[in-house]
């Protein structure tokens, strides 16, 4: 078991094609910590310099206290577990994990009792004898994640173990790595780029884009108070509604003024309202939907509407612009139809129009 910190992480491959920048991690030890971002952003290259795969352009990694970037990876004493599985096709399941026990050299005694132990652990001991190809691609992922936790490595790097499953089985297995981790009680780091992985899984969320960590902390953190637009945007399905707008003061009292007609009336506190020029951000469960014409609601025209049983999606045109909402399954309206909307004061977002930054305060 470790605590792992990246000190000033830099990636760069040839020349100047740079994949990672400053990169600055605390992970605790035996947190299940994930790194999420979208395809191509550098989370697999990031755990390959953890685990020793790749070589740093820049910068320091501790495991406990101690430097162990300059060490190869068979000293760093983690495992690995890949989106690919990368299983021994022509060995069974038993062979397969008893692998890195066999490396060791360990008695032929002790390497059953480990095997059969994780085996059982992993609800996979009806299947040692079978190959890998007789095996379905849950039960493949659940044989390579055995001959991981056999070895009790210090740290277990998972790089998008769940993305060759169907959606149905990703969900079961999200579960069964929760449960796992906190049986082995192990240091996680778990690299998707699938948001709703990130957030159910982990203790702490990172969320790397643009070369950098945009943001790290608890998820609920994450998706309630995102320090920037590039979070605000990644996080969340469907995206957040965006708007861009200007902060303006009629009669002592704050607006978002939206174009010239359309005004949102905003709170006193919680905002730095220095910054004028502005993007308004506000999640589809914040939308609040009217059929008739209420004071300071907004007039739109229904575009869409997306019935999904518990929940209605319904997209609304508005000045040119499209505004998604979510409501209840039982929604009334009708395609072209008018219809008035606004939004929850306690749940909007705001940020700065030039640097994407937040704007509230205390963040």
């Amino acid at each position: 078991m470790a605590e792992i910190i990246l000190r000033n992480i830099s990636k760069i491959f040839g020349k100047d094609n740079q994949v990672l920048d400053n990169i600055n991690l605390e992970i605790k030890d035996q947190e299940l910590f994930t790194i999420v971002g979208p395809s191509g952003c550098g989370k697999s290259t990031l755990l390959n310099l953890i685990a020793g795969l790749e070589d740093l352009s820049s910068g320091e990694i501790f495991f406990d206290k101690v430097k162990v970037d300059h060490l190869p990876p068979a000293k760093r004493d983690v495992a690995m577990v890949f989106q690919s599985y990368a299983l021994y096709p022509h060995k069974d399941v038993f062979e397969n994990i008893a692998f890195p026990l066999r490396i060791k050299k360990l008695p032929k005694d002790k390497i059953k009792s480990k095997v059969q132990k994780v085996a059982k652990m992993l609800e996979i001991e009806d299947f040692l004898q079978r190959k890998p190809k007789e095996l379905s691609g849950g039960q493949r992922q659940r044989v390579a994640l055995g001959r991981a936790i056999v070895r009790k490595p210090k740290v277990f790097l998972l790089d998008e173990p769940l993305s060759n499953l169907d959606a149905k089985l990703r969900v079961s297995m999200r579960a069964e790595l929760k449960k796992l981790h906190s049986e082995i009680k192990t240091t996680m780091v778990y690299v998707t780029h699938d948001q709703a992985e990130a957030m159910s899984l982990s203790e702490r969320v990172a969320i790397l884009c643009d070369e950098k960590i945009q943001q790290c902390d608890k998820p609920e953190v994450i998706y309630n108070y995102p320090k920037n637009k590039i979070v605000a945007e990644f996080i969340g399905s469907p995206q957040m509604n965006f708007f861009e707008g200007e902060i303006v003061e009629k009669d002592d009292e704050l607006f978002v003024q939206f174009n010239p007609f359309d005004f949102f009336s905003l709170q006193k506190k919680g905002f730095n309202y220095l910054i004028k020029e502005i993007f308004f951000g506000i999640r589809p469960e914040d939308v609040i939907l009217s059929q008739k014409e209420e004071k300071r609601f907004f007039k739109g025209k229904i575009f869409a509407i997306e019935p999904l049983g518990d929940r209605t999606y319904v997209d609304i045109l508005w000045e040119g612009k499209r505004v998604k909402a979510q409501t209840t399954s039982d929604f009334w309206g009708k395609t072209e139809e008018f219809f008035y909307f606004s939004f929850e004061p306690q749940k909007i977002h705001l940020f700065d129009k030039k640097t994407g930054d937040s704007l509230r305060e205390n963040l």
